[in-house]
């Protein structure tokens, strides 16, 4: 039987190649319905993206236009916004009572890895971090697979499909985010909720020179 997926779905590992961190001297990075992002926790994921040599040799993702070892304020937005999203998942799961199965995590490995990133890149990631990964997939797809259920066309799967995003979406309106905003803004807006970097300072040119201003944001999945 062919599996019926909602045409909206936006997969929470294609914002994965849109990740990143700037230092922060709080605690939170962001909270969420009450729940904290630490520092610490948002940290700890962007080493393991920087870190990462398949990643950053992946000529789809554009790490490399950054100094080894760090992250531009774009990906560090975007990886925030994975996170802030992951906390209102994770608690319309649990008020569901729903549980992941190893072959749900099975599942969720192998779409991280042929879907997502390539075997390579995936398996160039510590252990801990795939593990968090492949865990935070399965949820969303079980989550998503109650809201699927019973849907048997897939005009039906794209409603189910689109009640999903929107139970999302008001969870994080509800949840009132707050984001320090040396990593960015909570902003809602066409696309869905999304944490925007923080703006570039102005730079005051000095007579007779010229300066620009790079970016290396990584364009939208």
């Amino acid at each position: 039987m062919t599996r019926v997926r909602p045409a909206c779905l936006l997969a929470s590992a294609a914002l994965i190649a849109m990740l990143a961190g700037c230092g922060s001297t709080t605690a939170s990075a962001a909270t969420v319905a009450g729940h904290d992002i630490s520092r610490h926790d948002l940290n700890r994921d962007l080493d393991a993206i920087s870190k990462n040599k398949a990643l950053r040799s992946d000529p789809r993702i554009q790490l490399a236009s950054t100094p080894k070892g760090t992250l531009n304020a774009a990906i560090s937005a975007s990886w925030l916004t994975v996170l802030v999203r992951q906390v209102v998942i994770d608690r319309e799961f649990d008020r569901r009572h729903l549980h992941v199965t190893a072959a749900d995590r099975a599942t969720a490995r192998t779409n991280l890895e042929q879907q997502q990133f390539t075997p390579e890149v995936f398996r160039a990631f510590p252990t801990p971090f795939q593990n968090r990964i492949v865990d935070q997939e399965a949820r969303i797809e079980v989550l998503l697979r109650s809201f699927l259920a019973g849907a048997q066309s897939q005009d039906a799967a794209n409603a189910a499909g689109q009640r999903f995003q929107a139970a999302i979406e008001t969870a994080l309106r509800q949840g009132r985010v707050r984001v320090d905003p040396r990593y960015g803004t909570p902003q809602f807006g066409a696309q869905g909720f999304q944490v925007a970097p923080p703006a570039a300072p102005n730079v005051r040119e000095k007579p007779g020179t010229t300066t620009t201003t790079g970016s290396s944001a990584i364009p939208g999945g």
